[in-house]
């Protein structure tokens, strides 16, 4: 049996849910603020911070350099959920992690993958 970790993001009508490895789950999760000067209300994780299958996807769009110049930004009260955010930002590859719009597609691929979720993060989408 396969385990993943759920990130579940909803807001606007909109709703968010990906099945990610450890990984990428715990650099969401993370209490850690890598790059962050003391005050600083924002910040920019780069490379050496962000799992490397999301980094390297990202920057396969086209745009990812005008888009993201100095990194993936986050803010200092929502660093988790700003992280979770870049996971749609992803480019190109649909069988990085398993993405739905609703919980009952989740579970059905859950399921019918035997997949055992092990942790979840809940989040915003804003």
């Amino acid at each position: 049996m396969q385990e993943r970790y759920l990130i579940e993001l909803r807001g606007g009508g909109d709703t968010y849910i990906h099945l990610v490895e450890k990984e990428v789950f715990d650099w969401v999760t993370s209490s850690e603020q890598p790059g962050r000067k003391a005050g600083d209300s924002s910040w920019f994780e780069t490379e050496e911070h962000v799992p490397k299958v999301i980094w390297d996807s990202i920057m396969k769009c086209p745009e990812a350099n005008d888009w993201f110049p100095d990194g993936l930004d986050v803010t200092i009260g929502s660093y988790n959920n700003d992280r979770a955010l870049h996971l749609g930002s992803t480019f190109g590859e649909d069988d990085l992690f398993p993405s739905f719009n609703t919980t009952a597609e989740m579970m059905e691929w859950v399921n019918k993958n035997n997949i055992r979720v092990v942790d979840s993060f809940a989040g915003y989408i804003y």
